[in-house]
């Protein structure tokens, strides 16, 4: 039993190392529950426990570096990050466990990518770091499984990618009857999935976009040092030579101060009118990370207020409250776009194509790129983000980065923007259901050690 289990540790927190973090292998991530899935039910409940947070915690390690050293987190709090979203794996393993020992397998397959689901809304609720460390991100570049994002939000996604090697590892346990119905639920789920993910999406032609990012020294620099003044100029060149409808620069181009705001306002209103150019640039300015839009028509600049600000390196400013859409374009700044609610928000204000300065730390380029990417398909907009440290990106409502300049827009809002995280909680009323029977049969007596019909 001892070897058995730690063969699924090393197994399964390797397959989680490699399918998950900064840059994953999609379908490593697939694989990497099974190991745990299989032991399981052939071990008793307390080691399974042990066995699945120790695979977990392990895996989640390939963000340590990255945490720690790129984002600043510190360690106590970092650790206790990891620790406390390894926690939910163990409760899903026994949850799944429980049932499938009573001879209850669609529940146990039911159970288990229920529960990793509904624990990662719940997490995305409190963690200042919002949906960071949901599955549903390793497989962004997957299509066919992306697209189902738009109805489910991301938690539809994490509960196909645990639900596979849950199915297979129900399966594969020893005494399991009924596995007729439990393979016919899955086929059923892969066809829909398939068939939504095929099903084609209408768009029209939208405008020209343009992301411009120049090496500067240091982040924000003062639009009033020799080097500001100067990076101002090559922005202004850049946009005229463009000849585009909308520019995006990054974001904290410039650290703008009250004095200078006004000239800075009319030196890129001038350059939005006389390029024809909608420019939307980020700079600091009034004690906010703010994304400013001039329009090409001349009227007033539009301001945003950045709403998630990255903890412990963003302090010092203050947080904006408001969404802003003008005309069917968004605003939003870098680490926004990791929290679905507040795509959700644009989506449903009407944006059809979010405009996003953006910073990032350099190895964060593909994971951070792809959060905004899965938030234009779960609330239907497209994406321009202009990343000074990561991927300059645009991407379309179905996901798909493009490389032309020309952005197609969607019809409308999708099914996600519209009625939110409903299937988060259809998850985690599925997780309260296997808890609620696991909890009364265990009052009638003991799980059994081996499931009903291998006796």
């Amino acid at each position: 039993m001892f070897r058995r289990s730690l063969a699924a540790v090393l197994l399964s927190s390797v397959l989680f190392w490699a399918g998950t973090g900064l840059a994953p292998m999609p379908w490593l991530t697939w694989l990497a529950p099974l190991p745990v899935l299989l032991v399981a039910p052939r071990v008793p409940a307390r080691t399974a426990a042990g066995v699945a947070f120790a695979a977990w915690f392990l895996g989640s390690l390939n963000m340590w570096s990255y945490l720690h050293g790129s984002i600043e987190f510190p360690v106590p709090a970092l650790t206790g990050y990891l620790v406390g979203t390894a926690v939910p794996f163990p409760l899903a393993v026994l949850l799944g466990r429980a049932a499938l020992l009573r001879g209850r397998p669609l529940l146990a397959t039911v159970a288990v990518p229920a529960t990793l689901s509904g624990a990662e809304y719940l997490v995305s609720l409190v963690s200042p770091a919002g949906g960071f460390w949901s599955l549903a991100y390793t497989q962004t570049d997957v299509a066919v499984v992306r697209d189902i994002a738009a109805v489910t939000g991301m938690w539809g996604i994490t509960f196909l990618v645990v639900a596979v090697p849950t199915v297979v590892a129900v399966l594969l346990a020893p005494g399991t009857h009924r596995r007729l119905p439990t393979a016919g639920v899955a086929v059923g789920l892969a066809a829909v999935v398939v068939g939504y993910g095929l099903w084609p999406s209408s768009s029209t032609p939208g405008p020209t976009v343009t992301l411009i990012a120049l090496e500067q020294s240091v982040d924000s620099l003062p639009v009033g040092s020799p080097e500001g003044r100067l990076l101002l100029d090559r922005y202004a060149e850049r946009v005229r030579a463009a000849h585009t409808e909308i520019a995006v620069l990054p974001e904290k181009v410039f650290t703008v101060d009250d004095d200078l705001l006004p000239s800075f306002v009319t030196r890129f209103s001038s350059l939005a009118v006389q390029s024809r150019t909608d420019v939307v640039v980020g700079l600091v300015s009034d004690g906010y990370n703010a994304a400013m839009l001039f329009r090409a028509d001349g009227t007033p600049p539009v301001v945003y207020h950045k709403r998630h600000l990255v903890p412990g390196l963003e302090d010092h400013l203050r947080v904006g409250h408001s969404t802003v859409v003008v005309d069917g374009i968004g605003l939003a700044v870098c680490k926004d776009l990791d929290y679905p609610a507040l795509g959700r928000d644009n989506g449903r204000g009407g944006a059809r194509l979010m405009l996003v300065p953006a910073l990032d730390f350099d190895r964060d380029a593909w994971l951070h790129s792809r959060m905004a990417v899965l938030r234009g398909v779960e609330s239907g907009f497209a994406v321009a983000r202009s990343s000074a440290h990561g991927y300059r990106t645009i991407s379309t409502a179905d996901g798909e980065i493009i490389r032309t300049s020309r952005v197609r827009l969607p019809a409308g809002p999708t099914p996600y923007a519209r009625f939110g995280d409903w299937f988060a909680w259809f998850c985690l009323l599925g997780s309260a259901l296997a808890g609620i029977r696991w909890w009364t049969a265990g009052r009638r007596g003991p799980v059994p050690a081996t499931p009903r019909g291998q006796r």
